[in-house]
């Protein structure tokens, strides 16, 4: 293979025609390539051939061999200051390597050339720098698991093609341009470099430098190849490289035409060089076509981190921090509540703090509210971050829980733990926290600095279940309650065009909220029954309840009889909770007065404000009481203003003669048990109840489903302010592995009993007496599906269609259903007989007006309601009772079918019911053409069941609403009054 240097160059070092030596440097490579894999594998062959004929001796000679390996491993890891020094200088000797292989393109300006070492420094320091490479290539050898991966690995076969160049070079003193270019594939290794540097360490700066240095890889490495090829020209042709072109210029014509701008300036002239642009142009636009998703996600982090890394301070003075579980649906809820124009608080701006950047669909959702809201992507458990948010400026904070979750615990104890997290870094801001078990909401007392007198712990489960049970002894009651605290956005009513009477009534009192303000001067002094008077037939509103001083602490009391309990005016005075269509119509009662009441435009403040001298009998308050709540610029500090005397919260299990709950002695779950799907029941047939006008709970549960609750949904069906004699019976319809769980927790009500099977199957609801029960409530704990969320509430809607239907052929009396949907847009598919548009909103749907449809994201609007007007949270656990602590009060349905109410109008309903200490709310009234629905036809009806047929709820209606006797009257009674029901 030795060929003499005098026979192939002349006097003046060119090689002479026919003594091309190109051949030599790629059988050179070949040769090294074969006899390293064969050699290598040979060894590792050995080994394990040694390690399983003699196991002693190989398992000694494995721990040595695993050790050598280990030690070389971590040499090139990184991890170590001597492999980050190894790595770096091999980088710098590839550097070198390059730099050197440029400058032998460019002289000189042959495919091959002969030299002397003596005289040529550059090749002296390319051998030391080969040298080098190989020791690194050889700890690589020595560092793999895997032989064959080695030698096929694109850095090993780099090396084959560039390294043995310099000792083929040198042994023949003939030098071939070669593929020194492929060498460039190591300039990867700045990636790795790129990680020891403190400055660019984050994902972003590598990832912007790594797209850099491939586009630079590729470039160079097709510019070598390129330039060799039109350097050698085609082996049918003589050679001359005159008409070649520069190194660097065949770089700038790959930019050219890969970017298909193509100026023609350079061309390729061998055939090679064509045929290699071609494969090479390809394999460019793929290169840069994968490019474009990384470069697009790097460009959108780069702007996400400048537009989500920091807190604005200066485009908002007062600021509430929300954090847990945020997306697009629980965020555009939550702004939709809480930024409502209803609620009068245009200056609080939302800080959403979430670990993960936005994406696309929640981009949306806060470019919709973008001069109100700020998104900073950070964790609440990051003390840092708390402080970005400023979290000691702040008004409150916001921990909202993911209410579809599989795994309410694992959910409830995330939210703890930020509830932790905060109160670890300052006991001073109040927090509202929604959690999903009861057993999370009594954990939140053992968390240090919480303060149950401005911290509030939503539990919404337990608002869901009691709104449940409330609406099977007052039927209406929970789409009542989701009216008075959900701000609607009912667009005014002359925009609904050939709207029914019934919808116009329903929508017109959907539109009145819960809202709280002070009271002017001219109410000092009154109980609640007086100005309850005057705030109704004066100001149109209806108060329902006083929050009074009480020390440090604030105390609220829901539709007091106590004469005792009186307003005392001024902004650190009694504060009322009333109904209204929005705060502007409530802001009126810190303006009244009641000398010119008699002339209501001269009682505006503003009116009075400009000009005091209008009424003589006014005093203005200090400050217009029209926002919801008083926020101090302390930046420091921050409170609410309300602040509650916390209630007896005790143990549910330990419940005893200090709550007003009916209990027994605990019961198994056989001995309640009516019909089971798996065992065969043998009972006294005398001993089955007789089930009649009773209450069923179907829940579609497994053995991976959560816990429900079930106790929160029985203490009100068995709180003491129902007579013995008036209470009844629950029967709940669920697979056995869910009823074992819960049993536990409900074995000491009275009147329980369990089928056990599907809800799905007839003989099951048969079994219940679904045919003679009065109230059929359907939900579910089954796993939710995140694919197609609609698709979760289909066993609710099933067995909701199937009981109607089963109902309609066998009902001797009117049974209402109530399906609880974790879709709202499902109300669609309850009712074939609706006029409801098909992409209908839950609360302007007919099931959701009629009260035979629920979703717990009607809850939402609790949480904002607790920051705007915390005593809110207290007036429905009041008016829930799910707690089972004393009740002090109680919405009952009142029917007025008795003379008394004929030709009344509402108003006067309002003021007969409140001359005996009770409040009218609203009405249920009769939906038209609804007669007897559900009702056998041949089934007789008694005298007493003739207002029966769908009702839909006015909530606060117009004062001058006449009274129809199907009418059924939500009464606020408080526990002690007796209420007529004639």
């Amino acid at each position: 293979m030795l060929v003499n240097r005098t026979i192939v160059c002349d006097e003046i070092g060119r090689v002479l025609s026919g003594y091309e030596l190109w051949w030599v440097y790629i059988v050179a490579s070949v040769l090294l390539y074969a006899v390293g894999f064969g050699l290598s594998s040979s060894v590792y062959g050995l080994y394990y051939f040694t390690k399983y004929k003699r196991p002693s001796h190989g398992q000694q000679k494995s721990k040595r061999l695993k050790e050598f390996n280990s030690y070389f491993k971590l040499l090139i890891s990184g991890d170590t200051i001597p492999s980050k020094i190894l790595i770096t200088s091999t980088l710098a000797c590839n550097i070198i390597f390059l730099i050197l292989t440029v400058y032998r393109a460019y002289v000189p300006h042959l495919v091959e050339y002969c030299f002397e070492l003596s005289e040529s420094p550059e090749k002296i320091i390319e051998l030391l720098v080969v040298l080098e490479l190989i020791g690194f290539a050889v700890i690589r050898l020595f560092a793999t698991n895997n032989i064959a991966g080695y030698w096929l690995d694109i850095y090993t076969i780099t090396d084959i093609l560039t390294l043995p160049h310099i000792f083929v070079s040198v042994t023949l003193g003939v030098d071939w341009l070669g593929l020194r270019s492929a060498r460039f594939f190591w300039l990867t290794q700045l990636i790795t470099v790129f990680r020891f540097i403190p400055r660019i360490r984050s994902q972003d700066n590598i990832d912007i430098l790594s797209i850099g240095v491939y586009f630079f890889v590729l470039l160079l490495f097709g510019t070598g190849i390129f330039h060799l090829l039109e350097y050698s020209n085609d082996p049918w042709e003589p050679h001359d490289a005159k008409n070649a072109t520069a190194f660097l210029s065949y770089a700038y014509f790959i930019i050219v035409t890969i970017t298909t701008v193509g100026y023609g300036d350079i061309t390729p002239k061998t055939a090679f060089g064509q045929v290699f642009m071609v494969v090479y142009i390809v394999i460019g636009l793929a290169f840069f076509a994968a490019l474009l998703p990384i470069m697009s996600d790097v460009a959108s982090s780069i702007k996400a981190k400048n537009l989500y890394a920091k807190f604005d301070k200066k485009k908002a003075s007062r600021h509430v921090i929300v954090c847990g579980h945020i997306t697009a649906f629980t965020a555009q809820a939550f702004l939709k509540d809480f930024l409502h124009p209803d609620r009068g608080d245009s200056n609080t701006h939302v800080l959403f703090l979430h670990p993960t950047w936005p994406k696309t669909d929640l981009k949306n959702v806060l470019r919709s509210y973008y001069t109100r809201v700020q998104y900073i992507a950070g964790s609440v458990l990051n003390s840092k971050h708390l402080q970005k948010s400023k979290l000691f400026s702040s008004s409150a904070v916001f921990i909202l829980a993911d209410k579809y979750t599989n795994n309410p615990l694992e959910e409830d104890n995330g939210n703890l733990l930020r509830l932790v997290s905060i109160k670890n870094t300052t006991t001073e801001i109040p927090v509202i926290i929604q959690l999903l078990l009861g057993s999370s909401k009594k954990q939140v007392k053992n968390i240090e600095g919480w303060n149950p007198g401005s911290d509030i712990a939503v539990c919404l489960n337990e608002l869901k279940l009691g709104l449940l049970a409330q609406s099977c002894l007052c039927p209406g009651f929970s789409t009542l309650i989701a009216n008075l605290f959900y701000t609607s956005d009912f667009p005014a009513l002359t925009s609904f065009e050939g709207l029914n009477a019934w919808k116009e009534d329903y929508i017109e009192g959907a539109s009145n909220e819960i809202y709280t303000t002070h009271f002017s001067p001219s109410f000092e002094g009154k109980n609640f029954q007086e100005t309850a008077h005057i705030c109704y037939n004066k100001l149109k509103l209806i108060l329902l309840a006083f929050e009074s001083p009480n020390g440090k602490l604030r105390k609220f009391h829901v539709n007091p009889s106590d004469v005792s309990i009186v307003v005392k005016s001024g902004l650190h005075g009694t504060r009322g909770y009333f109904i209204g269509q929005d705060i502007r119509q409530v802001a009126v009662v810190n303006s009244y007065c009641e000398v010119c009441n008699g002339d209501m435009t001269n009682c505006m403040h503003n009116v009075i404000a400009a000009n005091p001298k209008l009424c003589s009998g006014y005093e203005p308050l200090k400050e217009v009481a029209s926002l919801p709540r008083k926020y101090p610029l302390n930046r420091h500090k921050s409170y609410m203003v309300v602040s509650f005397t916390p209630s007896t919260d005790d143990n549910f299990e330990e419940l005893d003669d200090q709550f007003s709950t009916y209990i027994h002695e605990p019961k198994k779950l056989q001995d309640s048990l009516l019909q089971s799907d798996f065992d065969i029941i043998e009972k006294d047939p005398e001993s089955m109840p007789n089930l009649e006008n009773h209450i069923v709970l179907c829940v579609f549960a497994d053995d991976k489903s959560p816990l429900l609750g079930l106790h929160n949904f029985l203490f009100p069906l068995r709180n003491k302010n129902i007579p013995r004699q008036s209470m009844k019976s629950v029967v709940i319809v669920s697979q056995r592995p869910f009823l074992k769980r819960e049993w536990p927790l409900i074995r000491s009500f009275p009147e329980v009993y369990v089928v056990e099977g599907c809800p799905l199957r007839i003989q099951n609801l048969q079994a219940a007496s679904i045919d003679s029960c009065s109230v059929c409530i359907i939900t579910t704990t089954l796993s939710a599906d995140s694919d197609e969320p609609a698709i979760n509430d289909k066993e609710v809607v099933l067995c909701s269609l199937s009981i109607q239907k089963y109902l309609k052929r066998n009902a001797t009396r009117q049974v209402q259903i109530i399906a609880d949907l974790r879709q709202e847009s499902n109300v669609q598919f309850l009712d074939f007989g609706d006029e409801d548009e098909p992409d209908e909103r839950i609360y302007k749907a007919q099931p959701f007006a009629c009260g035979e449809a629920f979703s717990v994201s009607m809850m939402d609007s609790v949480t904002s309601s607790a920051f705007h007007s915390p005593g809110t949270l207290y007036l429905v656990e009041d008016l829930i009772q799910c707690t089972g602590t004393k009740a002090t009060c109680q919405i009952v349905g009142v029917p007025l079918n008795s003379e008394e109410y004929d030709g009344k109008t509402f108003q006067d309903l309002y003021n007969l019911q409140l001359d005996k200490n009770n409040l009218v709310l609203g009405l249920y009234r009769k939906l038209p053409g609804t007669q007897e629905v559900y009702v056998n036809s041949g089934a007789s009806i008694s005298s007493s069941e003739e207002s029966q047929g769908k009702h839909y709820v006015i909530t606060s209606p117009n004062r001058e609403s006449l009274l129809n006797s199907s009418d059924i009257a939500f009464v606020l009674v408080n526990k002690t009054i007796h209420v007529e029901l004639s």
